[in-house]
């Protein structure tokens, strides 16, 4: 998955009927994540938040890292609460020189993508000079061998188990993430996005979401797990922020599997109201099958 990815975050919501843009709600298929109840500031940080238990371990640390795309973006975190309106928001990310986030609500679309001349990185940098002599052991030994449960020779399950029974706390997934924070490394080089909005009519609004609600995305896992799920191209993310539940389904766009082709249709429509150019990125061409 090249989706590595993500802090404006939605400190506190206010919801009230009065105020509320859901006027003429739009219904929404049977599907989605409800949005959790007990969440502490920490929480905030977890861009994907209704499905966090859902990740398996040996993917824990790259949806960690996704906080920073986004923050890249500036982009708030939509799974943490409902806001006032229903919103749609399309990620597109991986090998391709410039990425883009297209927010959609009734009242227009934000589009935001990678300038041209960008020379700063979505994500920072590694310095393992900044960890002490043993953390940065510890460091290379979690890179490779994290999770413990993934199957290993009868040698290297002989180390992996020594070295926990020396160092307990390798056992422990927070240890790892302070590493990880500690060996951040900003660039010198700011990340930078161009950003303009732009008008629809609310026709073209229920036209996409007509077009998403048919494609299958409330029901879909959240990551496709066909033989397209693993991408060595770059990929999508399209979530949903609506007054009862909150969605995502990450994607890669390789690959033409019939799971996911009205999915695609529909997210491709977004980038054409978006105006994204198909020397950017393509997610369906129109040629294509499946």
């Amino acid at each position: 998955m090249r989706l590595q990815l993500l802090c404006n975050v939605f400190s506190s919501i206010a919801f009230s009927a009065c105020n509320s843009k859901y006027a003429g709600a739009i219904k929404f298929p049977e599907g989605g994540y409800a949005y959790l109840k007990n969440i502490n500031s920490s929480d905030s940080d977890y861009y994907f938040l209704p499905i966090r238990k859902l990740i398996p371990l040996e993917d824990s640390m790259v949806f960690d890292k996704t906080k920073y795309f986004f923050r890249s973006f500036g982009e708030p975190n939509l799974s943490i609460a409902p806001v006032n309106e229903n919103i749609f928001r399309l990620s597109v990310e991986g090998f391709i020189p410039r990425s883009a986030i297209i927010t959609i609500t009734k009242s227009g679309m934000i589009v935001k993508q990678t300038k041209k001349e960008n020379k700063g990185s979505l994500y920072p940098g590694e310095n393992t000079n900044q960890l002490t002599t043993v953390e940065s052991q510890h460091y290379f030994f979690l890179n490779k061998f994290y999770p413990f449960e993934k199957k290993l020779n009868r040698g290297w399950r002989h180390y992996v188990d020594s070295m926990i029974a020396l160092y307990p706390r390798l056992s422990d997934a927070a240890y790892y993430r302070y590493l990880i924070r500690k060996c951040i490394a900003h660039h010198e080089e700011p990340f930078e996005y161009d950003s303009k909005n732009i008008s629809i009519t609310e026709s073209q609004f229920s036209s996409l979401v007509e077009l998403i609600n048919r494609s299958g995305f409330w029901t879909l896992p959240y990551r496709n797990p066909s033989r397209e799920a693993t991408t060595y191209g770059w990929g999508f993310c399209l979530e949903a922020n609506t007054r009862e539940k909150y969605n995502v389904v990450i994607c890669s766009a390789c690959g033409n599997g019939s799971d996911t082709k009205r999915l695609k249709q529909a997210c491709q429509k977004i980038l054409t109201y978006a105006g994204i150019s198909a020397d950017d990125f393509t997610i369906w061409g129109e040629n294509q099958n499946g």
